[in-house]
């Protein structure tokens, strides 16, 4: 259940090593949802916006037994099945709610903060992609029945 729970908290948010500002900010997110859901008037509406938040929440099913790091980049790669129903959700949000331009600045700013999200990230991929660089190094040098030994390593 606490795996399910930090992988959906991390399907909507970036990384961030403070819990604190991660479950205010999944708090707001539960709350906007539900507030907006609320909001629909069409009972075939409503259904629609239901079925997608269950799509999501299936999606994160096979992923919760691993016990994913939700902190960091390693988990990204388990969030790309429920980024695809979070995107359709936040899609059916914009056109049911805002006008035309209104989604272009939303979908802007929603651009610009991935940018800038990756952009802080791949300090992380650069290091590493050298971490690997000098660990496979140090391998090629050791011989048949050479012990090896890792320490200090990142996750």
């Amino acid at each position: 259940a606490e795996n399910f729970l930090k992988l959906m908290i991390r399907s909507w948010l970036p990384p961030m090593t403070n819990s604190t500002w991660i479950v205010v900010l999944f708090l707001l997110i539960t709350a906007l949802l539900c507030l907006l859901y609320l909001k629909l008037t069409k009972n075939s509406v409503r259904l629609f916006f239901l079925i997608l938040i269950s799509c999501w929440l299936i999606s994160l099913i096979p992923y919760a037994s691993l016990g994913i790091d939700t902190k960091g980049t390693e988990g990204e790669r388990f969030l790309y099945m429920p980024s695809i129903f979070i995107s359709m959700i936040m899609a059916f949000l914009s056109n049911n709610f805002f006008e035309i331009k209104l989604q272009k600045i939303m979908l802007s700013l929603v651009i610009i903060s991935y940018l800038g999200i990756l952009y802080f990230n791949t300090v992380n991929y650069r290091l590493a992609g050298n971490i690997v660089k000098t660990t496979l190094a140090e391998v090629n040098k050791l011989t048949t029945g050479d012990t090896l030994y890792v320490q200090s390593l990142p996750q």
